[in-house]
């Protein structure tokens, strides 16, 4: 067993009772056996992120260390300009943290890397963090006193022995943190890890990044498994924003879904051929998230132009992915609902094929001209004042073949 420093207050009554000199030894040692459970257990996370920038923006950038003074000082208010959602499912694979479509489809040409980089996105809350932590020899900690029945912790971690990782550019760079966890004294288990980093480096585009994380038992099977409950993430940048994302876990199951790539083959339709979809399901932007399947049905035979030869029959099915679900707060003149769907694939006699397809832009009204987007070519706008809106079920949308 490593030996570990450790700075111990005045314990509890009931802790000195237990003869608790050495309970972070044994909670360690306890939580590490939960966190070897971990490969086999998959949990569905959805992640709201909200963005915000300053209501009154400051006159030039200042400094990470200007910016963290102001904070503290309740200098400025923020105010929301946006919002999204993205719901994945994530694993502990080899020590790693990794995520996977919950509903892969056979053909896909967004893979899924390219949907969680559209936003503020991090590991560790699943268990890496906590892992990580407890296997360095070289982390410190420091008794805190009682919260709430719970023992806590302190703990600091220097750049040189420091598991976590952030990206600067195109590499990832190790960098020092602190933080605190909560220990129950009657389970040993974990119930909240708390880590903020330093400063970071300016190429990662933060100033710093803080998780809170909430764990629980779940029973799966037979077995119970200490979970994640619920984390919250902040990320302050450098050019005075700020964005916040609120993770919760469902649907934990003991299974890994397959982690095959997509496949990316040629469509089995010519280009430039129109066709319109109207939707099997509603779309309600109060549940609704990236990453979620959706399907269309073909509401008339699609026949290219000059041919009267039949490609796909009406109410042919097509099944896709929702890659982006976005709440606009200031898209002038009104707020807006921006939905992105990729449907990749078409069923024919119940058999999936490749297809590529995208909004025709010419022929929609919910179609506006914005650049900002990540694929502008399948982006709808649904304009409204309303904290939600749902796109009904039927909603036709016209869309065109391409390469």
């Amino acid at each position: 067993m490593r030996r570990f420093w450790a700075t111990l207050a005045i314990l509890p009554l009931y802790a000195q009772e237990r003869d608790l000199s050495n309970i972070l030894v044994e909670a360690r040692e306890h939580v590490l056996e939960a966190a070897e459970q971990l490969p086999r257990i998959s949990c569905t996370q959805t992640i709201d992120r909200s963005y915000f920038k300053r209501a009154n923006p400051p006159e030039g950038t200042p400094s990470c260390e200007q910016i963290g003074i102001d904070r503290k000082k309740a200098r400025y208010k923020m105010k929301l300009y946006a919002t999204d959602r993205i719901r994945v499912k994530v694993m502990m694979i080899d020590g790693r943290e990794v995520f996977a479509w919950a509903d892969p489809l056979k053909y896909e040409l967004h893979d899924l890397e390219s949907v969680l980089t559209t936003g503020p996105i991090g590991t560790g809350a699943f268990g890496a963090f906590y892992r990580n932590l407890f296997v360095n020899p070289e982390a410190r900690y420091q008794f805190l006193g009682e919260r709430s029945g719970k023992l806590a912790y302190g703990f600091r971690e220097n750049t040189e022995v420091s598991h976590q990782v952030v990206k600067a550019g195109e590499k990832w760079v190790p960098t020092a943190h602190a933080g605190s966890f909560l220990i129950d004294p009657e389970s040993l288990d974990l119930a909240r890890f708390t880590v903020e980093t330093s400063t970071l480096d300016a190429e990662t585009n933060m100033c710093e990044t803080s998780s809170t994380i909430d764990y629980h038992r779940v029973r799966i099977g037979a077995e119970d498994f200490l979970l994640p409950r619920h984390a919250e993430s902040r990320d302050v940048l450098i050019d005075t924003g700020e964005t916040t994302n609120a993770i919760s876990y469902s649907a934990c199951a003991a299974e890994i879904p397959p982690l095959t790539p997509p496949v990316k083959a040629a469509s089995i339709l010519p280009e430039k051929v129109q066709m319109v979809l109207a939707l099997d399901d509603p779309i309600d932007t109060d549940t609704a998230a990236a990453g979620d399947l959706v399907s269309a049905t073909v509401t008339k035979p699609v026949i290219p132009k000059d041919s009267f030869n039949i490609l796909l029959d009406r109410g042919t099915r097509v099944r896709g992915r929702i890659l982006n679900l976005a709440h606009r707060l200031e898209k002038s003149p009104q707020p807006v609902f921006v939905v992105t769907i990729a449907f990749d694939v078409v069923e024919i006699n119940g058999v999936a094929s490749p297809l590529h397809i995208q909004v025709d832009r010419a022929r929609n009204e919910t179609v506006l001209t914005d650049h900002s987007d990540r694929w502008p070519e399948d982006s709808q706008f649904f304009a409204t004042n309303a904290s939600r809106y749902v796109i009904p079920r039927g909603y036709e949308s016209k869309w065109v073949t391409v390469k």
